[in-house]
């Protein structure tokens, strides 16, 4: 009798270890499904947008992101304009305490203690891109000194991905009114066969050789004319697929948007240049 219900408790154990398995296997099966589906109607969604909007963003600026989705900034937006995060696709392993500056991935040591914490932050962030379904990332180590490559990336993938006419990009610090956008765009005239920028556009700017934003490699004494990071800035295809074209010969300086300003320069001589004040 003790042999004949032990064997019923090991049945009773398989049915339920198999029963398990098989709920697994149909939830898995279910999510793979439903990936393939988002991926499918998201890329039919990008080849409909004429205006794609980028947010910059750091791979674990989670607050940030927050503060703009609860403001409804990525809601309810027209058809065809698409907006999407973008951050680095591997996080600095260099310990903060060991950089040699807060905005640099170089001067120390990978430690285990910091990859766990790396690890364990990649985690909110894999879930926060499952839920969003509102983050593009991009081939780099994210830091704050790698912003021009990821601007360059960023414009890459639209180029590659979208049929944009305008890319706009956004700090995840900020506030924006998609509309407004829309109208200072619809505002221009534009040509496909002229790179044009449009935002707060400085000019004759010094270049800083001191500070957070000291740059150590652009030799002229002041910039050429640039849009302002903070107020956002946007370029039309033609300029975006020029900048994708020459992902590998343009050269990073300290910040993104001064390096805009300095590859217009250098290399897309007749840009014009739009005030959007």
């Amino acid at each position: 009798e003790l042999i004949m219900n032990n064997n019923v408790k090991i049945i009773g154990i398989t049915i339920i270890f198999s029963c398990c398995l098989m709920i697994i296997n149909l939830i898995m099966y279910n999510f793979e499904i439903k990936t393939k589906v988002d991926t499918v109607i998201l890329k039919k969604q990008l080849k409909t947008t004429t205006v794609f909007i980028f947010i910059i963003t750091g791979r674990y600026n989670f607050k940030e992101r927050k503060i703009q989705r609860d403001a409804g900034l990525l809601e309810n937006i027209p058809k065809n304009v698409k907006i999407k995060y973008i951050i680095g696709d591997k996080s600095c392993n260099i310990p903060w305490e060991q950089r040699s500056t807060p905005y640099s991935c170089d001067g120390g040591v990978q430690t285990k203690e910091f990859d766990m914490v790396n690890t364990r932050l990649d985690k909110v962030l894999n879930s926060e891109i499952s839920e969003f379904n509102d983050i593009i990332t991009v081939d780099m180590v994210d830091y704050y000194r790698a912003l021009p490559k990821k601007i360059k990336l960023a414009y890459k993938w639209g180029v590659e991905n979208t049929n944009a006419e305008w890319f706009f990009k956004i700090d995840d610090d900020c506030y924006f009114n998609t509309h407004k956008i829309l109208d200072g765009i619809n505002n221009i005239k534009s040509s496909s066969n002229i790179p044009m920028i449009f935002g707060s556009i400085s000019y004759n700017v010094d270049v800083p050789k001191t500070g957070k934003w000291a740059e150590k490699t652009y030799k002229q004494p002041k910039y050429p004319p640039f849009p302002i990071g903070s107020k956002g800035h946007g370029i039309n295809r033609n300029i975006a697929i020029g900048i994708s074209d020459k992902y590998e010969e343009l050269f990073e300086y300290q910040g993104e948007d001064v390096s805009i300003g300095i590859w217009a320069y250098e290399y897309f001589k007749n840009t014009q240049f739009i005030d959007g004040n």
